[in-house]
Parts: C-alpha cells; sequence; structure tokens
C-alpha cells in the first residue's frame, strides 16, 4: 500500500499563562513565524495565550505553529454570549418568583377584601340602626340634654369619661372605625338606652327607652341570625372548594 502524501498529524493546543516567555520555532523560518508573533502580541483581558501546534507524529522536529487563536471580538462575542445566558436564566428565576408571589398577594388581597367587605356590611347595617334611633319620632328620649343628669347614676366618673354619653358619641366611633366587632357597637346602644331608663317607669321618657329597648332587640336578634346563615353558607362554599 502506498504511503499518504501528508504525513499524520496530531492537533496540541497550549494555553500560557500571562507574562511567560514562549518561543515558537516551526523548523525552518517560514513566513508561519509571523504567524507566531501575532498570537503572542494577541491576548485576553487577563493576559492568557491560547494558540495550537499541529505536530507531525512521525518527525515532531518538523511541526509548525499555525495561529487559531480565538480573536478578541469573538472570544468577547462568545463571553457576552454566555453572560447574556446567565442574565436571561437569572431574569427569569425572577420574573418566575415575582410571578408566583403576585398571584399568592392577589389571593391574599382577595381575602382580606373579602374579609373587609363583610366587616363593612356589618358596619352600614349598625349604621343603619343608630340612624333609626337618632331620627325616629322616639329620638327625643335619648338625647344627650334629656340623659345627661342621670348619667352619673349609672356610672361613676372614671367610667363616664371612656363611656359613651349618647347616641352621637356612638356615631362618632362608628366613623372613627373604633369597633372591631359589632357586639361592641350593640353594647354601647344598650348602655345608653340604660341612662333613660334611669327615670322613673311612669315618666315618659323611661317608658319612650323601654319602647326604643324592646325595637332594638328585636332589630339585632334578626341582624345576627342573618350574619350567621352567611357566615354558615361561607364556610360551606369553602368546604366545597377544598375537596
Amino acid at each position: 500500500m502506498a504511503k499518504a502524501e501528508h504525513p499524520r498529524r496530531k492537533l496540541v493546543i497550549k494555553i500560557f499563562p500571562p507574562g511567560s516567555k514562549v518561543s515558537y520555532s516551526c523548523g525552518a523560518n517560514t513566513p508561519k513565524d509571523s504567524i507566531v508573533s501575532k498570537v503572542c502580541e494577541l491576548k485576553n483581558k487577563k493576559g492568557y495565550y491560547a494558540m495550537t501546534m499541529w505536530v507531525n507524529t512521525e518527525n515532531p522536529s518538523e511541526s509548525c505553529v499555525t495561529d487559531s487563536r480565538i480573536s478578541r471580538t469573538e472570544m468577547a462575542t462568545r463571553v457576552n454570549t454566555k453572560n447574556q445566558s446567565k442574565v436571561c436564566e437569572s431574569k427569569k428565576k425572577k420574573e418566575d418568583s415575582v410571578r408566583v408571589e403576585c398571584k399568592n398577594r392577589e389571593k391574599k388581597k382577595q381575602k382580606v377584601e373579602h374579609v373587609m367587605m363583610m366587616d363593612r356590611c356589618k358596619k352600614m347595617q349598625c349604621w343603619a340602626m343608630l340612624k333609626r334611633l337618632m331620627v325616629g319620632r322616639d329620638a327625643w328620649a335619648l338625647q344627650k340634654d334629656v340623659l345627661h343628669p342621670k348619667i352619673f347614676y349609672v356610672l361613676d366618673k372614671s367610667e363616664a369619661m371612656k363611656k359613651p354619653k349618647g347616641l352621637e358619641d356612638i356615631e362618632s366611633k362608628l366613623k372613627n372605625s373604633d369597633y372591631s366587632e359589632a357586639y361592641e357597637f350593640v353594647d354601647d346602644v344598650r348602655l345608653v338606652l340604660s341612662y333613660a331608663l334611669q327615670y322613673p317607669p311612669r315618666s315618659e321618657v323611661h317608658r319612650t327607652a323601654t319602647r326604643i329597648t324592646e325595637g332594638f332587640e328585636v332589630n339585632w336578634k334578626t341582624m345576627k341570625e342573618k350574619w350567621m346563615r352567611e357566615a354558615e353558607e361561607t364556610n360551606k362554599i369553602c368546604k366545597r372548594e377544598l375537596h
């Protein structure tokens, strides 16, 4: 079998650290030496040299050095591409994290808004009950000027400073959202009604206050039962969603 015209060669890649003194030889002084010198002049940002050598396996002394160094533009492009890939992956992870967090916040917000809406509904119903007491035909019996002389028969001075003296004080507390539960509102209304009941039983104020108290208790019982039914329906819906 005839021997091949071109000798068998192998590719050797050499990388030299910054500041190293490297001598390149290609056997005879050929124009390829100028290519080697260009390799020495070109280096990456950290000062490393990268080059390849085609080594003749039959006669290593005839090996030649070829400039296969990656150009600065190409290397920068590869580095930028790699960095961009990492940045894209990082951005994608952040976007996924933000998306999940937004969904969780939205769910939490919906739950909070639902609770706030229910509280607002109760507040509005309490407000309607209070307005009926303040502007109804029997509202005169619950005015401050009528109740004021009797307040201190029920409360001592320290308690009177904290407790409402009339329906106007309850209205102010509703406006300022001082009531966390509807029961607190009801207790204050009962307290104001108890002031009017301190009048003698045969007095017009006492009879009017008794009538107002009976009507208020009926309305409160009806409203409370309605809220309980709504709460039971809400719990049933939640259980269905869980299953």
